[in-house]
This record gives C-alpha cells, sequence and structure tokens, in this order.
C-alpha cells in the first residue's frame, strides 16, 4: 500500500467521473489498495471548492472513503507540521499549492498527483524515507 497526495482538481474531476482518465485514476487507487493523504489545509480547500463541482465536503470524503476495499480506509489523514524552509523547492507560481509538498514530506508519501505545471517541474521531493514522485494521473495508471 502507497500513499498518494492528491491535487483537488484532480480529486473533484475524479469524483465526477465525466472524463475517463479520472475514472481509470480512482479505479487504479481502488485496485492498488492506495491511500489518499488528506491534511487540514487540503480539506479546507476541498470545502472551499466542492461547490464549484456541484458537491458538499460530507459527499468529497464519503465517495473517497467508498473506495475502500475490504476494510481497508483509503483516507489518511496526517498533520503536516513541517518546517517547509528546511526544503530547497524553487519558488511556486501559486504558494497555495505548498500545502501538497508539506502533505507529501509529512505523510512520506510515494507520489504526488497533479496536472499543475509548476508542480510537475519540480519532478521528485525528497524526504526521510525516500522520495515522492511528481506525476500526472496518466502516469499513476
Amino acid at each position: 500500500m502507497q500513499d498518494l497526495v492528491v491535487d483537488t482538481h484532480i480529486v473533484f474531476k475524479a469524483l465526477a467521473g465525466r472524463v475517463e482518465k479520472y475514472k481509470l485514476f480512482l479505479e487504479t487507487i481502488k485496485e492498488k489498495c492506495d491511500r489518499i493523504v488528506i491534511t487540514n489545509d487540503i480539506k479546507k480547500e476541498y470545502r472551499s471548492r466542492a461547490s464549484t463541482y456541484g458537491m458538499t465536503l460530507v459527499i468529497i470524503m464519503q465517495r473517497l472513503e467508498k473506495l475502500g476495499y475490504r476494510g481497508k480506509k483509503k483516507i489518511r489523514k496526517v498533520s503536516a507540521s513541517i518546517e517547509i524552509k528546511k526544503y530547497n523547492f524553487k519558488v511556486l507560481k501559486d504558494e497555495k499549492d505548498l500545502k501538497f509538498i508539506e502533505a507529501a514530506i509529512a505523510s512520506k508519501a510515494s507520489y504526488l498527483v497533479t496536472e499543475d505545471s509548476h508542480l510537475l517541474e519540480l519532478k521528485v521531493i525528497k524526504h526521510k524515507s525516500g522520495e515522492c514522485k511528481i506525476i500526472k494521473p496518466e502516469d499513476y495508471l
């Protein structure tokens, strides 16, 4: 089982189920028994953007948990209380996306899944247990 940090846009598109590559992404998570990492900051972003996709935070969390298989939880909540300044990252165009990097480091995630070009440019985030690859949803399949 691996932990994934997934950009908000990808989560919403996948849960909406209208585009094949996002549906395949969710199916792959389910098949691999991987978990999605969520921090309080990521959850706040889900809440603030949920109505844009015709959902609520409760609906989002319920749908993510339904991906569970044989009693295995699909969501791993972590506290991202790390000192991000210790890590040498290029300045991101959207500093709000630092929450995904923080979550990846705090959880020692294997992957950060996004379509944001400024995050994809980083390619890899190093953490204490190894590294987190930054990939597109189709690269996770």
